[in-house]
C-alpha cells in the first residue's frame, strides 16, 4: 500500500484536510485562560508546520521528477483492468494484515489528530508564569558582574526598565564579554517569544533584520551615529550612565592623597576599581596601580596622557568613527542591538507588566508572596479553573457580585456567611465625616480614630476622646461637649474658697475670709 505513488498522494491530501479541519474546530473555541490560549497556540503552530511539510511532500510526489506517477497511472489504464485490481486489492490486503490497526471512530477525531501531531507543551519558568512575565534575573546578574563595569548597585527593577536603551552605554564598554552578554539576552528574548506567541513569532522575528544593512551604512543607527561615537570616545565620561561616577560613594578623591605609599595601602582592588572608573589601565603591581592613579592627580580628562588610558588598540592608537563602522565586531554588536531593541518593542506589554508584577513583590510579605505562589501553582494544575488576570479588571463581568459583597485578598468575593456574621451589609452613616457610609460594625468602630473623623472633630474645635465615640450627630457632639466643660468647670480647684488658713488662734479660714479680716485689721 505504502509503495502505491497515487494511495500516498490520496493519504497526504487526506491528512491535510484533517489536520486543517481540526486547527478550525480548535480556533472556534475560546480559551478560558491564558494558560488555554497559549496550549492552543501551540497546538494549531504545530499542527500548521505539520501541514507545511506534508504540503512539500505532496508537491514533490505531483512534480513526478522520477516519473514514477505517470508510469503507475498508465499501468492501471493499460491492459487487463481487472486482474490489475485484483492485484492491487491483494497487495492492500496483505499490508493490513501484517499491519493491523483498529477501525477509525468519529468521536476520536483529536486522538487521530494527537497522534499525527507530536505535540509538545512548552517550557517555562515559575518567574514567567506561562508567558505572563520576563525572567531576566540571569541576564541581571551577569549585567551587575561585568567585568570593568560598575553597575553593582543597579537593581533588577532598574534593569527591566533600562536594559534595552544601549544608546547610553560608551562604545568603550562594548567588549567581548559584553557581546556574549548581548547573545544571550536575544537568545532568550527570541525563545520567549516563540514559547509565549509562537503564532506571531516566526513572522516578527523574521523581519528584526530588515532595514538594517542601510541604516549602518547611513550612520542612521540609534547610539552609533557618527556624533555619539565622537563624542564618547572624545570624552569616554560622557554620557556613560553605566559607572554613575559622580554618585560612587566608594569613589578616591585624589585630593586628599599626598603620596603614593597612601594609595598602596588600599590595596590592589580597590586601585584596579578606581582606575577602571577612571578608564585607566588596570593591570601591573601594587606600586604600579598606585603610581599610574596617583600620576592623574589634578588632571582633566583631556590631559591625561594616552600611555595610561585603556581601550587601546594593539598599535597604540585611539578608536575612531571610521575605525568603528569598519569593524566587524562593532557591526555585530549593533545588530544585535537593534533586535534586541525591536523584540522589546514587541514584548512591551510583558515588560510593563513584569515590572509592575516585581515592584508589588518587594511590598509584599514573605506569606503574602508564599500565598500567591500556592494560588498561581493551583490555577496552572487545572486548566478548567478561569485565571483572572489583573490588566482584564475591567472586561470582568458585572454580574459576578450582584450582591456587592465585599473582596478578599485574592480578589473573589468572601463567603456569604462570613459576609453576614460580620454585619458587612448594615451601613452607618456619620454626620461629622460628611455623611460617610461605613459597612460593618467594626468599620464603624475602628473610624473614630481614622484621619477623617479626626480631621472633622479638628474643624469643630472638639477634642477626639473617648467621650465623643459612638457621636456622630454633629448636635450631639456639640451639646455632649458643652456638658463636659461644665462638669469639668465645677470641679475645677477655686483657690479663692478651697484653700485654707490659719489665724493666730488657730481658726481654718478659706483664702478669702483670710484676706478680708487681714485687711480690717481684725486678725
Amino acid at each position: 500500500m505504502s509503495s502505491s505513488v497515487v494511495e500516498q498522494i490520496r493519504a497526504l491530501y487526506e491528512d491535510t484536510e484533517r489536520l486543517e479541519k481540526s486547527i478550525s474546530d480548535d480556533m472556534k473555541k475560546k480559551p478560558r485562560s491564558h494558560i488555554n490560549r497559549v496550549y492552543q497556540e501551540h497546538r494549531i503552530y504545530d499542527r500548521s508546520k505539520l501541514i507545511d511539510r506534508k504540503a512539500k511532500q505532496l508537491r514533490s510526489l505531483l512534480t513526478d521528477e522520477d516519473g514514477l506517477r505517470k508510469q503507475e497511472i498508465a499501468n492501471m489504464s493499460s491492459g487487463n483492468v481487472f486482474s490489475k485490481f485484483y492485484d492491487a486489492l491483494r497487495e492492500v490486503r496483505e499490508y493490513h494484515r501484517k499491519y493491523p490497526a483498529p477501525p477509525p471512530k468519529a468521536d476520536k477525531f483529536d486522538e487521530e489528530i494527537d497522534l499525527i501531531v507530536d505535540f509538545k507543551e512548552p517550557k517555562f519558568s515559575g518567574e514567567e508564569s506561562y508567558g505572563r512575565y520576563l525572567d531576566l534575573h540571569e541576564h541581571h546578574h551577569r549585567w551587575v558582574n561585568m567585568k570593568g563595569h560598575s553597575q553593582s548597585h543597579q537593581s533588577y527593577v532598574w534593569y527591566l526598565r533600562h536594559f534595552n536603551h544601549f544608546h547610553e552605554i560608551s562604545i568603550n564598554r562594548k567588549n567581548a564579554e559584553y557581546a556574549d552578554y548581548l547573545n544571550k539576552l536575544l537568545d532568550y528574548l527570541i525563545s520567549f517569544q516563540q514559547r509565549a506567541h509562537p503564532l506571531l513569532a516566526e513572522a516578527q522575528l523574521a523581519k528584526l533584520d530588515e532595514g538594517f544593512e542601510e541604516r549602518w551604512e547611513k550612520r542612521l543607527i540609534v547610539g552609533w551615529t557618527v556624533a555619539e561615537i565622537d563624542g564618547q570616545l572624545t570624552n569616554r565620561t560622557n554620557n556613560d550612565h553605566d559607572a554613575m561616577q559622580d554618585d560612587q560613594p566608594d569613589a578616591i578623591n585624589l585630593d586628599t592623597i599626598t603620596s603614593v605609599e597612601q594609595l598602596a595601602e588600599l590595596g590592589m582592588d580597590v586601585l584596579k576599581r578606581e582606575l577602571s572608573r577612571r578608564f585607566l589601565k588596570c593591570g601591573g603591581s601594587l606600586n604600579e596601580r598606585a603610581q599610574r592613579l596617583f600620576s592623574v592627580k589634578g588632571l582633566v580628562p583631556s590631559q591625561i596622557p594616552d600611555t595610561i588610558k585603556a581601550g587601546k588598540s594593539k598599535g597604540g592608537k585611539s578608536l575612531t568613527s571610521e575605525s568603528v563602522f569598519s569593524s566587524p565586531k562593532y557591526r555585530t554588536i549593533a545588530l544585535v542591538e537593534a533586535k534586541i531593541s525591536l523584540i522589546s518593542e514587541l514584548l512591551q506589554d510583558v515588560l510593563d507588566a513584569t515590572v509592575q508584577r516585581v515592584v508589588k513583590n518587594q511590598a509584599r510579605t514573605y506569606a503574602e508572596i508564599e500565598m500567591q505562589l500556592e494560588l498561581e501553582e493551583k490555577l496552572s494544575s487545572d486548566e478548567e479553573v478561569e485565571v483572572v488576570e489583573e490588566e482584564d479588571e475591567d472586561d470582568r463581568p458585572s454580574n459576578k457580585n450582584p450582591l456587592k459583597i465585599p473582596l478578599g485578598y485574592d480578589g473573589k468575593p468572601i463567603p456569604y456567611w462570613l459576609y453576614k456574621l460580620h454585619g458587612l451589609g448594615i451601613e452607618y452613616t456619620c454626620e461629622i465625616c460628611g455623611h460617610y457610609s461605613y459597612w460593618g460594625r467594626r468599620a464603624f468602630e475602628k473610624h473614630f480614630q481614622e484621619w477623617r473623623h479626626a480631621h472633622a472633630m479638628r474643624l469643630l474645635k472638639i477634642p477626639n476622646t473617648k467621650h465623643f465615640h459612638e457621636i456622630t450627630n454633629i448636635e450631639d457632639a456639640f451639646t455632649l461637649y458643652e456638658k463636659i466643660k461644665g462638669d469639668l468647670m465645677g470641679k475645677a480647684w477655686r483657690s479663692d474658697v478651697e484653700e485654707e488658713f490659719e489665724d493666730t488662734e488657730g481658726n481654718v479660714l478659706n483664702k478669702k475670709t483670710y484676706d478680708d479680716l487681714q485687711r480690717q485689721g481684725l486678725l
